[in-house]
C-alpha cells in the first residue's frame, strides 16, 4: 500500500539538503521561491497560534545563513500584517549573501516605507543587545541556526539565545530551534527553548529524538514546494525515518469484506506464560483481538492453562506439558492454522530455550518475539539470514543492550534510529527497539518513528499490549515492519485517549487495549 502521503517524513540535515538541491536544481524551483514560501507559511502559523499581530511587537533574530533569510521573510510578511519588528542580526544587512542577500535587500529597500515599524540592529557583540526597555516584543521568532549547527552556539548568539528564553514572550523557532542538533536531537547549551517550532520542508529528525521534543514545541511541519515524491525518496538514507501517523495505520488495516471468515482474516497464536505471569499471555492475545486478528489463540505450560483460560473466554488456551521440552509437538494443530507466531510474554527465560527454538524450527511464517524469547536468540541471530521466516524483535533497552553484547548506557536517545537500522541490518531481522521514542527498522533500511504515545505508556504490561497488537498486525498480511509501525502507533494513540479520560499515571494495559477501538478518532497531540 502507498505510503507517500500517509506516513510523515523525517530527514536528517543531508537529506534535507539533498532534496533541496534537487527541487532547485533538477525541478527548477528558484531556492528563493522556498525561501518565500518558508517565511510566509511560519507568519501563518504565528498569527494563528499567537492572535493578530497588527500593532504587536515581534523580535526576530536572524542568523548570517539561509535561516537567517526565512527570518527576514517572516519580518516582511509581519511588517505587511501590520506588527512592530525588530530586527536582531549579527550583520547588517549589507552582509547577507545567496538568496538571503535578496532578502535582506528587498526589506532595506522598503524600510523607509515601514517608516518607525521597522527597526534593524546589528547585534555583533554580547554588549550590543539591546535592553529590555527597548526589546519587549510578545512573540520572538528564532532564525539564528537551522540546521547546519554542529558545535554549541557562539557568541553573540549565545546571549542572544539566553536572553531569548529568558523572556516571558513565546518563541517561534523556524526550522529547528538553535542550539538543537538537527540529526541527533542534542541540545548544546544554549539551546532555544521554543513553544512552536515551524520546520520546513520535511520534519527533522532531531526534532523527534533526544531533546529535541522537550525543545522544539508544538511542532508543525511546512510545506514549502518540495515534492512529496522528492522527501520520500530522501527518507531511505541512512538516519532517515518515516513518522507514524493515523492515515498511514488506516491506509495500512486491511478492510474485511464479506467473504471474510476468521481464519482467512488471520489467526495468530500466542506462546508464552509462566507461574509468576500467567496475565502476560492472555494480555497479548486481548491486544491481538482488538488489532484486527480474526483468531487468536494462546498455548501456555500446562500448570497454568486454567489461569489463563479464566481471563477470557474470547480465545482458546493450548497447553504444553511443563516437563515437556518441546512444545511445537503438541501445538502442531494450531501452528498449522496460524498464520503468525508470538513467543514470549512471560515466559520464563530459564526453561524457555527449548520451547522457543523448538516453535521456530517448526513454524515458516512470521514470528514475533518477546520478553522471555529475546533471552535466548542472542545466537540465533548470527544465522538469521538462513532462517525460513521474517522475524520481529521488540526488546526495550537492558533487552536490547544484551543482545547486541553492549551496556544500556550506551544506547542514549540520539543514537536510537542509526542503532535500529544497523542491528536490524546485521540481524536480518525487523526490530523495534522500545523506548522513547520507539524506532522500528527492517533489513533493507525501512523504518519508522512513533510519533504517538507518551509518558502514560511507561506501566507494566504494555509491552505484553504491544507484542500482541503486532501479532494482530501481521496476522492480518501486513509487512513485519508495517504491522509493528501500525501497532507501535495504535498502543501510543490508546495510551493518549485514554489519557484524555482520566490521569494518565493510573493507565493499565487493559486501559490501554480497550481504548484501541477508539483510539484513531480522537484529537492527536502530536501536530502535523
Amino acid at each position: 500500500m502507498p505510503e507517500s502521503t500517509q506516513a510523515r517524513p523525517l530527514l536528517t540535515a543531508a537529506a534535507m539538503r539533498a532534496a533541496d538541491a534537487y527541487t532547485i536544481e533538477t525541478l527548477g524551483i528558484p531556492g528563493r521561491v522556498l525561501m518565500e514560501t518558508a517565511g510566509q507559511r511560519a507568519v501563518q502559523i504565528i498569527a494563528e497560534r499567537y492572535g493578530p499581530v497588527a500593532g504587536q511587537p515581534v523580535a526576530i533574530a536572524c542568523g548570517k545563513g539561509n535561516n537567517g533569510g526565512d527570518g527576514l521573510v517572516v519580518a516582511r510578511a509581519l511588517l505587511d500584517r501590520g506588527a512592530q519588528v525588530h530586527v536582531l542580526s549579527p550583520i547588517p544587512a549589507s552582509g547577507y549573501s545567496g538568496d538571503a542577500k535578496g532578502n535582506a535587500q528587498v526589506l532595506h529597500q522598503l524600510a523607509d516605507a515601514y517608516g518607525s515599524a521597522l527597526r534593524w540592529t546589528v547585534v555583533d557583540t554580547p554588549e550590543a543587545l539591546p535592553g529590555t526597555d527597548e526589546l519587549n516584543p510578545s512573540v520572538w521568532v528564532d532564525a539564528l541556526l537551522g540546521t547546519g549547527l554542529s558545535d554549541a552556539p557562539r557568541e553573540p548568539l549565545a546571549t542572544l539565545i539566553r536572553h531569548m528564553n529568558a523572556h516571558a514572550a513565546p518563541t517561534v523557532a523556524l526550522d529547528v530551534p538553535s542550539g538543537l542538533n538537527s540529526d541527533t536531537g542534542q541540545a548544546h547549551p544554549p539551546t532555544v527553548q521554543a513553544d512552536t517550532t515551524a520546520t520546513f520542508g520535511a520534519e527533522k529528525v532531531g526534532l523527534r529524538v533526544g531533546a529535541g521534543p522537550e525543545q522544539a514545541g508544538t511542532i508543525r511541519a511546512v510545506r514549502i514546494g518540495i515534492p512529496q515524491h522528492v522527501l520520500h525518496k530522501h527518507v531511505r538514507e541512512p538516519g532517515c525515518a518515516l513518522g507514524t501517523t493515523d492515515a498511514y495505520v488506516q491506509a495500512q488495516w486491511p478492510e474485511r469484506t464479506r467473504q471474510s471468515h476468521k481464519y482467512n482474516v488471520g489467526m495468530a497464536l500466542v506462546v508464552g506464560g509462566s507461574t509468576p505471569y500467567a496475565g502476560a499471555p492472555a494480555m497479548a492475545a486481548r491486544a491481538a483481538v482488538r488489532s484486527g486478528a480474526g483468531y487468536v489463540a494462546c498455548a501456555v505450560p500446562a500448570s497454568i492453562q486454567e489461569t489463563v483460560a479464566g481471563h477470557s473466554s474470547a480465545f482458546p488456551v493450548h497447553a504444553w506439558p511443563n516437563r515437556l521440552s518441546d512444545a511445537a509437538d503438541v501445538l502442531q494443530q494450531p501452528l498449522g492454522k496460524a498464520r503468525t507466531l508470538l513467543i514470549g510474554p512471560g515466559l520464563d527465560p530459564e526453561t524457555a530455550a527449548p520451547v522457543v527454538h523448538g516453535l521456530l524450527d517448526a513454524f515458516d511464517g512470521p514470528v514475533v518475539l518477546d520478553a522471555g524469547a529475546l533471552h535466548v536468540v542472542k545466537e540465533r541471530l548470527a544465522s538469521k539470514g538462513a532462517a525460513p521466516a521474517p522475524w520481529i524483535l521488540t526488546p526495550h533497552e537492558g533487552e536490547f543492550a544484551r543482545l547486541a553484547g553492549t551496556k544500556p548506557a550506551d544506547l542514549d536517545a540520539p543514537s536510537r534510529i542509526h542503532l535500529t537500522q544497523q542491528y536490524a541490518a546485521e540481524w536480518g531481522v525487523t526490530l523495534l527497539l522500545k523506548g522513547y521514542p520507539s524506532v522500528v527498522a527492517n533489513p533493507e533500511g525501512r523504518t519508522f518513528v512513533g510519533l504517538a504515545g507518551g509518558p502514560a505508556l511507561a506501566t507494566a504490561g504494555t509491552g505484553d499490549a504491544l507484542a500482541g497488537l503486532i501479532a494482530g498486525f501481521s496476522a492480518q498480511g501486513l509487512p513485519p515492519v508495517d504491522a509493528a509501525a501500525c501497532a507501535m502507533h495504535l498502543g501510543g494513540r490508546a495510551a493518549e485517549y485514554v489519557a484524555a479520560q482520566q490521569d494518565a499515571r493510573t493507565l493499565t494495559p487493559l486501559d490501554l487495549i480497550e481504548a484501541c477501538p477508539h483510539a484513531l478518532d480522537a484529537p492527536s497531540s502530536h501536530a502535523a
